[in-house]
Protein backbone atom coordinates (compact mmCIF):
# COMPACT_ATOMS: atom_id res chain seq x y z
CA UNK A 1 0.00 0.00 0.00
CA UNK A 2 1.58 3.70 -0.72
CA UNK A 3 2.89 5.24 2.34
CA UNK A 4 1.69 9.07 3.16
CA UNK A 5 4.17 11.77 2.37
CA UNK A 6 5.73 13.97 4.89
CA UNK A 7 2.70 16.42 4.44
CA UNK A 8 -0.15 13.77 4.40
CA UNK A 9 1.05 12.73 7.79
CA UNK A 10 0.99 16.29 8.88
CA UNK A 11 -2.51 16.87 7.65
CA UNK A 12 -3.34 13.43 8.51
CA UNK A 13 -2.79 14.38 12.56
CA UNK A 14 -4.21 17.95 11.96
CA UNK A 15 -6.95 16.14 11.05
CA UNK A 16 -7.85 14.27 14.16
CA UNK A 17 -6.42 16.59 16.77
CA UNK A 18 -9.00 19.13 14.93
CA UNK A 19 -11.75 16.53 15.68
CA UNK A 20 -10.55 15.91 18.98
CA UNK A 21 -10.87 19.70 19.66
CA UNK A 22 -14.63 19.32 18.98
CA UNK A 23 -15.93 15.93 20.74
CA UNK A 24 -13.40 15.96 23.78
CA UNK A 25 -15.04 18.82 25.13
CA UNK A 26 -18.36 17.35 24.05
CA UNK A 27 -17.96 14.41 25.83
CA UNK A 28 -16.82 16.24 28.89
CA UNK A 29 -19.97 18.30 28.73
CA UNK A 30 -21.90 14.82 28.13
CA UNK A 31 -20.27 11.80 28.79
CA UNK A 32 -22.81 10.08 30.78
CA UNK A 33 -21.23 6.39 29.86
CA UNK A 34 -17.84 7.08 31.29
CA UNK A 35 -19.57 8.87 34.31
CA UNK A 36 -21.24 5.94 35.79
CA UNK A 37 -18.83 3.44 34.98
CA UNK A 38 -16.28 5.72 36.99
CA UNK A 39 -18.44 5.24 40.03
CA UNK A 40 -18.65 1.50 39.35
CA UNK A 41 -14.94 1.29 38.70
CA UNK A 42 -14.66 3.07 42.19
CA UNK A 43 -16.44 0.52 44.09
CA UNK A 44 -12.53 -1.67 43.07
CA UNK A 45 -10.79 0.83 44.65
CA UNK A 46 -12.61 1.17 48.08
CA UNK A 47 -12.91 -2.84 47.86
CA UNK A 48 -16.51 -2.90 47.55
CA UNK A 49 -18.82 -5.63 45.94
CA UNK A 50 -19.37 -4.89 41.89
CA UNK A 51 -22.61 -4.48 40.56
CA UNK A 52 -24.93 -3.75 43.53
CA UNK A 53 -27.36 -1.48 41.63
CA UNK A 54 -28.68 -2.07 38.36
CA UNK A 55 -27.64 0.68 35.41
CA UNK A 56 -29.54 3.53 34.67
CA UNK A 57 -30.11 2.11 31.42
CA UNK A 58 -28.65 -1.20 29.36
CA UNK A 59 -26.17 -2.81 31.52
CA UNK A 60 -22.98 -2.20 33.56
CA UNK A 61 -19.73 -2.79 31.20
CA UNK A 62 -18.06 -6.29 32.09
CA UNK A 63 -15.17 -7.07 35.33
CA UNK A 64 -12.44 -6.33 32.39
CA UNK A 65 -13.91 -2.98 31.28
CA UNK A 66 -13.93 -1.62 34.87
CA UNK A 67 -10.49 -2.37 35.53
CA UNK A 68 -9.64 -0.78 32.28
CA UNK A 69 -11.47 2.27 33.46
CA UNK A 70 -10.06 2.07 37.13
CA UNK A 71 -7.24 4.76 36.39
CA UNK A 72 -9.82 7.15 35.34
CA UNK A 73 -11.68 6.78 38.91
CA UNK A 74 -8.53 7.50 40.31
CA UNK A 75 -7.66 10.70 38.34
CA UNK A 76 -11.36 11.74 38.90
CA UNK A 77 -10.88 12.03 42.42
CA UNK A 78 -8.98 14.97 41.15
CA UNK A 79 -10.59 16.20 38.42
CA UNK A 80 -13.76 14.11 36.64
CA UNK A 81 -13.31 16.69 33.88
CA UNK A 82 -9.71 15.22 33.09
CA UNK A 83 -10.95 11.84 33.50
CA UNK A 84 -13.37 12.33 31.12
CA UNK A 85 -11.24 14.38 28.63
CA UNK A 86 -8.47 11.67 29.03
CA UNK A 87 -10.55 8.74 28.14
CA UNK A 88 -12.15 11.02 25.07
CA UNK A 89 -8.38 11.33 23.86
CA UNK A 90 -7.62 7.61 24.28
CA UNK A 91 -10.63 7.03 22.25
CA UNK A 92 -9.45 9.19 19.78
CA UNK A 93 -5.97 8.01 19.45
CA UNK A 94 -7.05 4.47 18.74
CA UNK A 95 -9.43 6.12 16.34
CA UNK A 96 -6.76 7.51 14.49
CA UNK A 97 -4.66 4.08 14.43
CA UNK A 98 -7.57 2.17 13.17
CA UNK A 99 -7.70 4.80 9.90
CA UNK A 100 -4.02 4.97 9.46
CA UNK A 101 -3.67 1.06 9.80
CA UNK A 102 -6.41 0.01 7.39
CA UNK A 103 -4.96 2.80 4.99
CA UNK A 104 -1.47 1.56 5.46
CA UNK A 105 -2.66 -2.06 4.74
CA UNK A 106 -5.65 -2.00 2.37
CA UNK A 107 -6.05 1.33 0.79
CA UNK A 108 -6.58 5.33 1.59
CA UNK A 109 -9.77 5.27 0.11
CA UNK A 110 -11.31 2.30 1.58
CA UNK A 111 -10.07 3.29 5.04
CA UNK A 112 -11.13 7.00 4.43
CA UNK A 113 -14.56 5.95 3.16
CA UNK A 114 -15.33 3.51 5.43
CA UNK A 115 -14.74 6.24 7.81
CA UNK A 116 -17.04 8.86 6.69
CA UNK A 117 -19.92 6.09 6.61
CA UNK A 118 -19.43 5.28 10.37
CA UNK A 119 -18.79 8.66 11.05
CA UNK A 120 -22.44 9.52 12.92
CA UNK A 121 -22.01 6.64 15.26
CA UNK A 122 -18.16 7.19 15.72
CA UNK A 123 -19.57 10.94 17.10
CA UNK A 124 -22.28 9.05 18.57
CA UNK A 125 -19.33 7.54 20.79
CA UNK A 126 -17.82 10.30 21.46
CA UNK A 127 -20.90 12.18 22.88
CA UNK A 128 -21.17 9.33 25.19
CA UNK A 129 -18.27 8.65 25.70
CA UNK A 130 -18.11 4.81 25.30
CA UNK A 131 -15.32 2.66 24.23
CA UNK A 132 -16.18 1.54 20.33
CA UNK A 133 -13.42 3.02 18.93
CA UNK A 134 -10.99 1.06 21.56
CA UNK A 135 -12.93 -2.24 20.74
CA UNK A 136 -12.60 -1.14 16.78
CA UNK A 137 -8.83 -0.97 17.22
CA UNK A 138 -8.61 -4.53 18.66
CA UNK A 139 -10.59 -5.78 15.66
CA UNK A 140 -8.33 -3.97 13.39
CA UNK A 141 -5.64 -5.71 14.80
CA UNK A 142 -7.43 -8.81 14.91
CA UNK A 143 -7.77 -8.67 11.00
CA UNK A 144 -3.92 -7.51 10.61
CA UNK A 145 -2.68 -10.34 12.36
CA UNK A 146 -4.73 -13.00 10.59
CA UNK A 147 -3.52 -10.80 7.33
CA UNK A 148 -0.02 -11.72 8.65
CA UNK A 149 -0.78 -15.44 9.60
CA UNK A 150 -0.53 -14.51 12.92
CA UNK A 151 -3.30 -16.69 14.65
CA UNK A 152 -2.16 -16.19 18.00
CA UNK A 153 -1.84 -12.49 18.34
CA UNK A 154 -4.94 -12.05 16.34
CA UNK A 155 -7.12 -14.58 19.10
CA UNK A 156 -5.15 -12.55 22.21
CA UNK A 157 -7.15 -9.09 20.63
CA UNK A 158 -10.57 -11.08 20.08
CA UNK A 159 -10.19 -12.39 23.27
CA UNK A 160 -9.28 -8.80 25.17
CA UNK A 161 -12.48 -7.67 23.14
CA UNK A 162 -14.58 -10.28 23.99
CA UNK A 163 -13.39 -9.34 27.85
CA UNK A 164 -14.52 -5.78 27.16
CA UNK A 165 -17.98 -6.21 25.60
CA UNK A 166 -19.00 -9.94 25.07
CA UNK A 167 -20.27 -9.95 22.01
CA UNK A 168 -16.68 -9.82 19.72
CA UNK A 169 -16.60 -13.36 21.39
CA UNK A 170 -18.87 -14.32 18.12
CA UNK A 171 -15.13 -14.31 16.52
CA UNK A 172 -14.80 -17.30 18.67
CA UNK A 173 -16.98 -19.28 16.98
CA UNK A 174 -15.60 -18.37 13.35
CA UNK A 175 -11.89 -19.14 14.47
CA UNK A 176 -13.54 -22.52 14.69
CA UNK A 177 -15.06 -22.53 11.40
CA UNK A 178 -11.59 -21.49 10.11
CA UNK A 179 -9.99 -24.07 12.35
CA UNK A 180 -7.97 -21.98 13.02
CA UNK A 181 -7.55 -23.36 16.34
CA UNK A 182 -4.71 -21.41 17.95
CA UNK A 183 -6.32 -18.07 17.58
CA UNK A 184 -9.53 -19.81 19.25
CA UNK A 185 -7.94 -21.16 22.34
CA UNK A 186 -5.80 -18.23 22.92
CA UNK A 187 -8.73 -15.69 22.63
CA UNK A 188 -10.46 -18.48 25.15
CA UNK A 189 -7.90 -17.84 27.90
CA UNK A 190 -6.98 -14.40 27.26
CA UNK A 191 -10.81 -13.55 27.63
CA UNK A 192 -11.28 -15.65 30.90
CA UNK A 193 -8.01 -14.99 31.90
CA UNK A 194 -8.32 -11.15 31.99
CA UNK A 195 -11.83 -11.45 33.61
CA UNK A 196 -10.03 -13.35 36.26
CA UNK A 197 -7.34 -10.85 36.81
CA UNK A 198 -9.99 -8.00 37.46
CA UNK A 199 -12.17 -10.16 39.86
CA UNK A 200 -9.02 -10.99 41.86
CA UNK A 201 -9.23 -8.47 44.20
CA UNK A 202 -12.33 -9.86 45.72
CA UNK A 203 -11.68 -13.63 45.88
CA UNK A 204 -13.47 -16.57 44.86
CA UNK A 205 -16.46 -15.93 46.30
CA UNK A 206 -16.58 -12.38 45.93
CA UNK A 207 -15.54 -12.65 42.09
CA UNK A 208 -18.54 -15.26 41.65
CA UNK A 209 -20.91 -12.72 43.76
CA UNK A 210 -19.90 -10.39 41.25
CA UNK A 211 -20.22 -12.27 38.09
CA UNK A 212 -24.05 -13.56 39.56
CA UNK A 213 -24.91 -10.13 40.13
CA UNK A 214 -23.54 -8.88 36.82
CA UNK A 215 -25.80 -11.60 35.00
CA UNK A 216 -28.48 -11.05 36.87
CA UNK A 217 -28.97 -7.08 36.24
CA UNK A 218 -28.01 -7.80 32.84
CA UNK A 219 -30.91 -10.42 31.98
CA UNK A 220 -33.32 -7.56 33.81
CA UNK A 221 -31.74 -4.44 31.98
CA UNK A 222 -33.95 -1.99 31.05
CA UNK A 223 -34.12 1.20 28.53
CA UNK A 224 -35.79 4.51 29.71
CA UNK A 225 -39.16 3.24 27.92
CA UNK A 226 -38.90 0.17 30.30
CA UNK A 227 -38.15 -1.97 27.26
CA UNK A 228 -36.41 -5.35 28.56
CA UNK A 229 -33.35 -7.13 26.92
CA UNK A 230 -34.79 -10.46 27.63
CA UNK A 231 -37.80 -8.84 25.33
CA UNK A 232 -35.28 -7.61 22.49
CA UNK A 233 -36.73 -4.17 22.53
CA UNK A 234 -32.94 -2.81 23.04
CA UNK A 235 -31.26 -5.17 20.33
CA UNK A 236 -31.09 -4.09 16.51
CA UNK A 237 -32.57 -6.73 14.67
CA UNK A 238 -35.27 -6.64 17.64
CA UNK A 239 -36.44 -3.23 17.41
CA UNK A 240 -36.76 -3.38 13.34
CA UNK A 241 -39.08 -6.56 13.93
CA UNK A 242 -41.11 -4.85 16.49
CA UNK A 243 -41.49 -1.97 14.05
CA UNK A 244 -42.72 -3.76 10.85
CA UNK A 245 -44.99 -5.80 13.06
CA UNK A 246 -45.49 -9.55 13.35
CA UNK A 247 -43.53 -10.10 16.21
CA UNK A 248 -42.05 -12.67 17.01
CA UNK A 249 -41.90 -14.14 13.66
CA UNK A 250 -40.41 -10.84 12.21
CA UNK A 251 -37.83 -10.83 14.33
CA UNK A 252 -37.13 -15.08 13.97
CA UNK A 253 -37.04 -14.17 9.85
CA UNK A 254 -34.56 -10.80 10.66
CA UNK A 255 -32.54 -13.06 12.75
CA UNK A 256 -32.22 -15.49 10.03
CA UNK A 257 -31.77 -13.37 7.48
CA UNK A 258 -28.71 -11.81 9.01
CA UNK A 259 -27.20 -15.08 9.75
CA UNK A 260 -27.53 -16.29 6.62
CA UNK A 261 -26.14 -13.38 4.51
CA UNK A 262 -22.73 -14.18 6.54
CA UNK A 263 -22.79 -17.60 6.54
CA UNK A 264 -22.99 -17.90 2.82
CA UNK A 265 -20.17 -15.07 2.23
CA UNK A 266 -18.23 -17.37 4.39
CA UNK A 267 -18.82 -20.02 2.28
CA UNK A 268 -17.62 -18.45 -0.59
CA UNK A 269 -14.44 -17.86 0.04
CA UNK A 270 -11.96 -16.92 -2.78
CA UNK A 271 -8.14 -18.63 -3.61
CA UNK A 272 -5.78 -18.14 -0.83
CA UNK A 273 -3.74 -15.33 -2.21
CA UNK A 274 -6.84 -12.60 -1.80
CA UNK A 275 -6.67 -10.54 1.41
CA UNK A 276 -9.93 -11.10 3.11
CA UNK A 277 -9.18 -10.64 7.33
CA UNK A 278 -11.41 -7.38 7.19
CA UNK A 279 -14.09 -8.65 5.10
CA UNK A 280 -14.44 -11.96 7.21
CA UNK A 281 -13.42 -10.28 10.61
CA UNK A 282 -16.01 -7.40 9.27
CA UNK A 283 -19.22 -9.19 8.40
CA UNK A 284 -18.42 -11.55 11.47
CA UNK A 285 -18.63 -8.31 14.08
CA UNK A 286 -21.07 -6.79 11.79
CA UNK A 287 -23.61 -9.32 12.76
CA UNK A 288 -22.37 -9.77 16.53
CA UNK A 289 -23.78 -6.18 16.31
CA UNK A 290 -27.27 -6.80 15.10
CA UNK A 291 -28.05 -10.13 17.50
CA UNK A 292 -26.13 -8.55 20.58
CA UNK A 293 -29.29 -8.14 23.53
CA UNK A 294 -28.44 -4.62 23.38
CA UNK A 295 -26.80 -2.16 20.78
CA UNK A 296 -27.06 1.76 20.56
CA UNK A 297 -26.22 4.17 17.69
CA UNK A 298 -22.92 4.19 18.25
CA UNK A 299 -22.01 0.34 18.11
CA UNK A 300 -22.16 0.53 14.46
CA UNK A 301 -18.87 2.41 14.63
CA UNK A 302 -17.80 -1.23 14.82
CA UNK A 303 -18.80 -1.70 10.94
CA UNK A 304 -15.88 0.13 9.80
CA UNK A 305 -13.89 -3.06 8.66
CA UNK A 306 -16.73 -3.74 6.11
CA UNK A 307 -16.65 -1.16 4.73
CA UNK A 308 -13.59 -1.30 4.43
CA UNK A 309 -13.90 -4.46 2.45
CA UNK A 310 -17.03 -3.52 0.68
CA UNK A 311 -14.38 -0.50 -0.94
CA UNK A 312 -11.31 -1.94 -1.02
CA UNK A 313 -12.01 -5.23 -3.05
CA UNK A 314 -14.32 -4.19 -5.87
CA UNK A 315 -15.44 -7.23 -7.83
CA UNK A 316 -14.31 -7.96 -10.81
CA UNK A 317 -17.59 -6.86 -12.97
CA UNK A 318 -17.77 -5.12 -16.17
CA UNK A 319 -19.97 -3.06 -18.31
CA UNK A 320 -24.05 -2.63 -16.74
CA UNK A 321 -22.77 -5.14 -13.75
CA UNK A 322 -19.98 -2.85 -12.54
CA UNK A 323 -22.05 0.35 -12.46
CA UNK A 324 -24.91 -1.33 -10.75
CA UNK A 325 -22.32 -2.45 -8.14
CA UNK A 326 -20.89 1.16 -7.57
CA UNK A 327 -24.28 2.52 -7.80
CA UNK A 328 -25.41 -0.04 -5.18
CA UNK A 329 -22.18 0.76 -3.26
CA UNK A 330 -22.88 4.90 -2.77
CA UNK A 331 -26.58 4.52 -2.28
CA UNK A 332 -26.24 1.84 0.89
CA UNK A 333 -22.98 3.75 1.88
CA UNK A 334 -24.97 7.19 2.16
CA UNK A 335 -28.02 4.82 3.66
CA UNK A 336 -25.82 3.13 6.41
CA UNK A 337 -24.01 6.36 7.13
CA UNK A 338 -27.50 7.83 8.94
CA UNK A 339 -26.79 10.94 7.34
CA UNK A 340 -30.31 10.87 6.01
CA UNK A 341 -31.84 10.77 9.42
CA UNK A 342 -32.52 14.26 9.80
CA UNK A 343 -34.03 14.73 6.09
CA UNK A 344 -37.53 16.07 6.46
CA UNK A 345 -38.89 12.69 4.33
CA UNK A 346 -42.56 11.56 3.87
CA UNK A 347 -43.83 9.40 6.71
CA UNK A 348 -43.85 6.06 4.16
CA UNK A 349 -40.01 6.34 4.35
CA UNK A 350 -39.08 7.38 8.02
CA UNK A 351 -38.68 3.84 8.45
CA UNK A 352 -35.68 3.41 5.96
CA UNK A 353 -34.36 6.46 8.02
CA UNK A 354 -35.12 5.50 11.73
CA UNK A 355 -33.94 2.38 11.37
CA UNK A 356 -30.96 2.98 8.28
CA UNK A 357 -28.15 1.68 10.92
CA UNK A 358 -29.97 -1.68 11.53
CA UNK A 359 -31.11 -1.77 7.74
CA UNK A 360 -27.84 -0.18 6.84
CA UNK A 361 -26.26 -2.95 8.11
CA UNK A 362 -27.89 -5.67 6.27
CA UNK A 363 -27.77 -3.90 2.79
CA UNK A 364 -23.64 -4.00 3.13
CA UNK A 365 -24.04 -7.53 3.90
CA UNK A 366 -26.33 -7.79 1.00
CA UNK A 367 -23.44 -6.70 -1.04
CA UNK A 368 -20.39 -8.39 0.53
CA UNK A 369 -22.49 -11.38 0.05
CA UNK A 370 -22.45 -10.29 -3.97
CA UNK A 371 -18.72 -9.19 -4.09
CA UNK A 372 -17.58 -12.36 -2.67
CA UNK A 373 -19.72 -14.53 -4.78
CA UNK A 374 -18.25 -12.83 -7.83
CA UNK A 375 -14.53 -12.58 -6.58
CA UNK A 376 -14.85 -16.39 -5.95
CA UNK A 377 -15.17 -16.65 -9.48
CA UNK A 378 -12.76 -14.67 -10.96
CA UNK A 379 -8.86 -15.10 -11.48
CA UNK A 380 -6.91 -15.02 -8.82
CA UNK A 381 -5.12 -12.03 -10.53
CA UNK A 382 -8.07 -9.65 -10.06
CA UNK A 383 -8.33 -10.28 -6.10
CA UNK A 384 -6.42 -8.66 -4.98
CA UNK A 385 -7.08 -4.52 -3.65
CA UNK A 386 -6.72 -2.21 -5.86
CA UNK A 387 -3.66 0.49 -5.86
CA UNK A 388 -4.90 2.83 -3.15
CA UNK A 389 -4.36 7.14 -4.36
CA UNK A 390 -2.36 8.75 -1.77
CA UNK A 391 -5.15 10.27 1.02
Amino acid sequence: MAALTRRQQVAFVAAFVAYALIVVPLGVRKGDDITTEIAQAHRILDGLVLYHTPQTQGIWWPPFALLIVVPFAALADASLVLAKASWGVLGMVALAWCVYESGRRWGWRPALVALAVVLFPVHNNFHHLNFETLLLALLVATAADLADGRQARAGMWVGLATALKIFPGLLLPYFAWRRQWKALGVATAVAAGVTVLALLPYGPGGAIEALENFVSLTIHGQNFQGGTIVGLHMQKLGRVGYAIGGAPTSIVILHLLAVGLVLATLARRPAPAADDPPLEVGIVILLAVLVTPIAWLHTFTLGYLAWVAAVAYPPPLTGSARTAWRTCLWIVAIHASTAASSLPLPAVLRFFTKYNDTVGALLVLSLLLWQRTARTRAPIATLQPRSPQPA
